[in-house]
């Protein structure tokens, strides 16, 4: 879980996307607070800029035209870009001129006549980059049109296997960089898809309950529960509850607790505790699945078991009857590694495939 060096390498835009300047296409500007847009995750709105946090956070858009550009801040983040049920492509903001603040990167001009839906989600970690969406482009004649709402709500909680750190790396031989990131290929956005839910996503790669990565034995203040009222944890404002309440709220958190040095088997256990109690008084209704995997084995996976399976009772005693239990297989190495003997894309598929049936016959809801 341990986070290295971070190369950001300048690097073109994948697939057919090219930056081009503003003031070369005629087009109009949808602002980031245009009331067609549509949010989902944890994201501030100011006068300029939609301000993103955390990885699965995306604006939707429906237009009608051929064009289509998106103004974002440059050298942040990666992004993955679907038009209506086209292939998505991963998308880049990082150029050349390691100077340039913001640019406007094309993203098609080859559409056909009709409406077209847009979905553009930050799939990397913003607390690197502090990216920020300062619109869309389109053609001027364009018009906007209504986008529908996912019915099912999924919050996720966790660490770096829900960001999918990694993911696309060749191998555990290489380190932590933006580039091989993708939480596309986490877990749980293979699970919002399937069972097409609308993500909230609260995750830091190397974070913990009450300890992160290599951590004091006490503990660290700047822990998941710290940051977890807040719009993100470099944004001190409040968030409003209010604004998303999940169906199910998953929570994988503890493997960098139980990671490399000492570790307070009791503290973790009180901070879970403490952690999952305090989710209950926000989300009285919401079901909350404990996870565990897939990372850890022998002595800190018993461990891991053993902290779970106190916080399950503590709330089942609490009379909590929404409150549950799931375990990852752990990872081999037979699928593969990404960096860091992180979860590769196949083991991430697996953890889908793992959890998928449980959803399905725990909470009476199917997959598409």
């Amino acid at each position: 879980m341990k986070l290295s060096s971070i190369f950001l390498s300048c690097v073109a835009l994948l697939c057919f996307s090219n930056c081009a300047s503003a003031d070369n296409k005629k087009m109009q500007v949808v602002a980031p607070s245009n009331p067609n847009l549509v949010y989902e995750g944890r994201v501030e709105i100011d006068k300029s800029a939609a301000h993103f946090f955390y990885p699965g956070t995306s604006v939707r858009m429906s237009f009608s035209g051929q064009s289509l550009a998106a103004h974002l801040k440059c050298n942040s983040a990666y992004y993955m870009v679907t038009i209506d049920s086209m292939a998505p492509f991963k998308l880049s903001t990082f150029v050349a001129d390691s100077l340039q603040k913001d640019s406007v990167f094309t993203i098609t001009e080859n559409l056909k006549a009709g409406y077209h839906t847009v979905e553009l989600a930050l799939v990397t970690e913003g607390y690197f980059g502090h990216p920020e969406f300062y619109g869309f482009r389109v053609d001027k004649d364009a018009l906007l049109g209504l986008v529908r709402r996912k019915s099912l709500r999924f919050e996720f909680v966790g660490n770096s296997i829900t960001c999918a750190y990694g993911v696309e790396a060749a191998s555990q031989k290489e380190h932590f960089t933006l580039e091989t990131e993708n939480f596309y290929h986490s877990y749980a956005d293979i699970l919002c898809r399937r069972f097409d839910a609308e993500p909230m996503v609260v995750a830091r790669s190397g974070i913990g309950v009450y300890r992160n990565y290599g951590g004091p034995t006490e503990g660290n203040p700047d822990n998941l529960p710290s940051f977890y009222d807040h719009v993100s944890m470099i944004n001190q404002k409040e968030w409003n509850f209010c604004k998303f309440t999940p169906d199910i709220l998953f929570i994988n958190l503890g493997t960098n607790d139980l990671s490399t040095g000492q570790y307070n088997l009791e503290k973790m256990t009180a901070a879970y505790i403490a952690f999952v109690d305090h989710i209950r008084e926000v989300y009285p209704k919401t079901k909350i699945v404990l996870l565990e995997g897939c990372l850890l084995k022998n002595k800190r996976l018993e461990d891991y078991d053993k902290v779970h399976a106190a916080v399950y009772k503590h709330r089942k005693q609490q009379g909590d009857e929404f409150i549950y239990r799931f375990s990852f297989t752990p990872q081999t190495g037979k699928l593969g590694f990404g960096a860091d003997f992180h979860p590769s894309m196949k083991q991430q598929r697996l953890m889908a495939d793992e959890i998928t049936p449980f959803v399905e016959t725990t909470f009476s809801i199917k997959a598409k």
